[in-house]
């Protein structure tokens, strides 16, 4: 009889024993690692983003350069795009803004591209270090645009103006790394883009690339 006591007190203890085990035990499966580590890599990604955050971060990131049709081919030199893209990023964000308030009434002709329609005529410095404040391109490159009159070296823009846009865009991911940080679009039907800027400051950028996904 003592000998089958103590042989149960024995199997009690062990049983005790392994409960308090599993009890203490913390297991990570590796689905869980990966998780974690997803969360890491896009921790600058539009999980991290309200509906406010995302729509400052396309007008001024996207809607600048998807307003000239920017965004409609793949690059990885701004000298790729077209000129008069480039001259048009100076008419959107700067001519059409402040049109009436500094730049009126300085007119001239300007046969070579719009007849006789009256244009507005702007100084190349100003137009050519706005611009190259985004892009980097170089000046003589700008300079072959129907644009630029060599005589007054500057700039004419037509008074009645009116521009087109690119693909309508919904930013679906924003990821950073180091001082890029990269958009990902989607667009009208199965259109998607990854648009990359270089940040240099909070208030300066330089657009660095964009690749259009079929």
């Amino acid at each position: 009889m003592e000998r089958i006591i103590q042989v149960l007190a024995t199997i009690i203890c062990a049983l005790s024993l392994f409960a308090c085990s599993n009890g203490n035990h913390q297991s990570i499966s590796p689905s869980s690692e990966i998780v974690q580590s997803n969360q890491d890599v896009n921790s600058n990604s539009t999980h991290d983003l309200n509906e406010l955050e995302l729509q400052d971060y396309f007008t001024k990131y996207i809607q600048p350069l998807c307003i000239i049709g920017g965004t409609w081919e793949s690059w990885d030199d701004a000298m790729e795009l077209p000129v008069e893209q480039l001259i048009n990023f100076y008419e959107y964000n700067v001519y059409y803004e402040e049109f009436e308030e500094i730049h009126l009434p300085t007119i001239v002709a300007n046969p070579e591209r719009y007849e006789m329609i009256p244009m507005v005529s702007i100084p190349a410095e100003e137009v050519e270090s706005f611009i190259s404040s985004y892009f980097k391109v170089d000046e003589s490159f700008l300079r072959t645009s129907e644009c630029y009159m060599e005589a007054e070296n500057a700039y004419t823009f037509p008074i009645d103006f009116g521009i087109g846009g690119g693909l309508g865009l919904v930013i679906t991911e924003v990821i950073d790394n180091g001082a890029l940080r990269t958009f990902s679009c989607e667009g009208e039907g199965s259109n998607t883009l990854s648009l990359t800027v270089e940040i240099i400051s909070d208030d300066q950028f330089t657009y660095i690339s964009n690749t259009v996904h079929s």
